[in-house]
Formats: C-alpha cells, sequence, structure tokens
C-alpha cells in the first residue's frame, strides 16, 4: 500500500508541476507581450517537463506547436563549436591553428591583430572581430558572389580588414560577435574540404537522429512560427516576404533553426558527456567546450556558482531568442524558446528560465 501511495503521489507532484509550469509560462507570455512560448527541462536521459503556449503569429489564434522550429540566432555557435571539436577529435584541425594558416593569401591584406588569430580564440569571443549581432550590424556585410563556402571564404578576407574591437586592457575577457564564430566556420570549412551543412549533417543531425536547419522557419513552410521585432516603434510579424534575411556568409554563426524536441537531444548529448556518461565525444571534448575560459568558453558563457558549474547560450538576431542552461552537478538542463527578439522577449525566455529552475529544485 505504501508503494502504491508513493507512485500515486509522484503522479500528482508531476501532474501538478505540469500544470503549475504552463500556468506560470503563459503569465510570463502574456506579462512580457510574446506571441508564443516552448519550454523544456530535462536531465540527461529524461524529460521532466515540456510545454508550449501562445501562437505562431503575434494577433492570431493559431496555436503554437511542439513540432514548430525556432530559430535560434547566435546560438548556433554551440553546435559550430561541437563540429570544430568532432574535427579537432579527428586531426582535421587544432585549436591552436591561425587563420593565416588556412588561409595564407589573406596574410598580407589583413589587419596586423588578426594575423596570429586562432581557432580556438574565434570560438571564445577573444579574437576582436567587429560586431555583426544586431540587424543594423549584419546589414553592413557585403553581398558576396558564389556559393555559401565561397561566399564564408570572402567573408573572411573582408572582416579582417576592418578594425578590430579586441580588449587589450585585460578587462574583459571576450567580446561576443557573430563575425568570429562566421571566421571560425571558414576555417573548419578549408580544413575539412566540407561545408558547413555537410558536417553539420556528418556531425550533428546524422549522429544523434535530429533535423537543424536554416533561415527562417517559416521560409521551410508557411505553418511554422513568425518572427517579430519592433519596426519604426510599431511590434510587426515578419512573414516570409520581409526584407531581413541572414548573409549565407554567417549561416554556421547565427541562422540555424530547430524544434524543441530535437534541441532536447542535442542538450542531453552536451549534458551526457559534461557527466561522463555515453555520448558523441569523450568527456574532457565537452569539457573544453564549456569550460576552458572564464566567462566565455567556446560557444557557451561559462558560469561557476556554489560549485555548480553552469553553462548558458542566449540565441537571437532580433526575431526569436532563445535560451539554454545546463547545471553539471544537478544533471539538469533548461530550455526556452520565444518567437520575438527584442528585450521583452529576452526577459520572458529568463524569467520562465528561472521559475522553471526554481520549481525543479523544490519538487
Amino acid at each position: 500500500m505504501k508503494i502504491i501511495a508513493l507512485f500515486i503521489s509522484l503522479i500528482i507532484s508531476f501532474s501538478t508541476f505540469a500544470q503549475s509550469a504552463r500556468h506560470i509560462a503563459d503569465s510570463i507570455r502574456l506579462k512580457r507581450r510574446v506571441p508564443a512560448l516552448v519550454y523544456a527541462v530535462i536531465s540527461s536521459d529524461s524529460i521532466y517537463e515540456l510545454g508550449g503556449v501562445g501562437y505562431k503569429e503575434f494577433r492570431t489564434k493559431d496555436s503554437i506547436s511542439l513540432s514548430n522550429r525556432f530559430h535560434i540566432g547566435s546560438a548556433t555557435a554551440a553546435f559550430t563549436s561541437f563540429i570544430a571539436a568532432n574535427l579537432v577529435a579527428k586531426g582535421k584541425i587544432l585549436y591552436n591553428t591561425k587563420m593565416t594558416k588556412l588561409f595564407p593569401e589573406i596574410a598580407a591584406k589583413c589587419r596586423p591583430e588578426y594575423k596570429n588569430i586562432t581557432l580556438v580564440e574565434l570560438l571564445s569571443q577573444q579574437a576582436g572581430v567587429l560586431p555583426l549581432n544586431s540587424y543594423l550590424e549584419l546589414h553592413k556585410v557585403p553581398t558576396f558572389q558564389g556559393k555559401p563556402v565561397a561566399k564564408r571564404a570572402q567573408f573572411v578576407k573582408w572582416a579582417v580588414q576592418q578594425r578590430s574591437l579586441r580588449d587589450t586592457t585585460g578587462k574583459r575577457y571576450f567580446r561576443f560577435s557573430n563575425g568570429n564564430t562566421a571566421i571560425a566556420v571558414a576555417m573548419l570549412e578549408k580544413a575539412s574540404g566540407k561545408s558547413w551543412e555537410q558536417l553539420l549533417e556528418e556531425y550533428v543531425n546524422r549522429p544523434m537522429g535530429i533535423k537543424v536547419r536554416t533561415r527562417w522557419p517559416v521560409k521551410i513552410s508557411g505553418k511554422e512560427p513568425n518572427g517579430h521585432w519592433n519596426e519604426a516603434g510599431k511590434f510587426i510579424t515578419l512573414d516570409s516576404s520581409h526584407w531581413f534575411g541572414i548573409s549565407p556568409a554567417l549561416t554556421g554563426a547565427c541562422d540555424a533553426n530547430i524544434t524543441i524536441g530535437d534541441y532536447i537531444k542535442f542538450i542531453q548529448d552536451q549534458l551526457r558527456g559534461l557527466r561522463g556518461g555515453k555520448a558523441r565525444l569523450p568527456k574532457r571534448s565537452y569539457e573544453v567546450l564549456h569550460y576552458s575560459y572564464q566567462d566565455y568558453s567556446l560557444g557557451w558563457v561559462s558560469i561557476e556558482v556554489n560549485g555548480n558549474h553552469i553553462s548558458e547560450s542566449d540565441g537571437t538576431v532580433g526575431t526569436f531568442f532563445s535560451h539554454t542552461e545546463i547545471i553539471k552537478e544537478k544533471n539538469l538542463a533548461i530550455i526556452t524558446l520565444t518567437n520575438s527578439g527584442d528585450n521583452y522577449a529576452r526577459g520572458a525566455c529568463l524569467n520562465l528560465a528561472k521559475m522553471l529552475r526554481e520549481m525543479r529544485t523544490i519538487l
């Protein structure tokens, strides 16, 4: 009887948690004025909570689905860093490989401060490439000719002729720019002889059984969520005909989209790897990705609080927002996604993650 009572108690607890999580998510969605929120609370081998509230488009009643895709913007860097770790493990490239070794023709034309930058400096956001994070900054990227791989090589040539923003005072460990990641992508392509898209299939999609794709979700299907942002003082929907898009030169830096179900699989692999479980790479490879540097490692913000190693990845280019956090010692990860990219959206994702974290700790 005691076992039955305990079993019933657990069912009630998890049911209550699910209902509370959904209620909290919708309250935050309404307060923060975002169209939709989807979320997950997971361990390395379990899904504790998975849900979604809201709509694919502002001021419609087309409900969001857990099978819908969300653009993750600069959080794409975590996938590119993972690809880099695989290539390093296979001996295709070294973390200390210099950009000019792979692109010697650029050495004579690049600014002096870029001549010795390495793959690890780019992935850890220490190379000082000009910021290309907002749509205004991304709009400065020239139109390059040829196929995506050729455009990425041309981007490297252009980027290393721009003024560096590298900190020389020692006060800042990193300055985030999608430009850093984009140059790293070009290096990975040159070293492997494959496009970023091919590398994504080889090291992420096929082995994990997921489908990370690129561009705005609504460009893939009209059934996917629209992005939203403020334009000319108004909160608007970015439909498939909207002018804003990401240059193919920066695809591997900030133009991936994914379903929350597939994101869960990727994050669970990261968590298993960090905890020494069965994963795609050895434990040490994941530790390099997550804990190499203070504040920001390779695709992940690095924080240590009360002995807990916390990795975070936020992503946006202004139209969607994603937040992921991994707490190794607690075998816990939280993902929150929304189809809006303003400060309200950021607040919604961070607030919901905080509430879910606190609820899980209490439970």
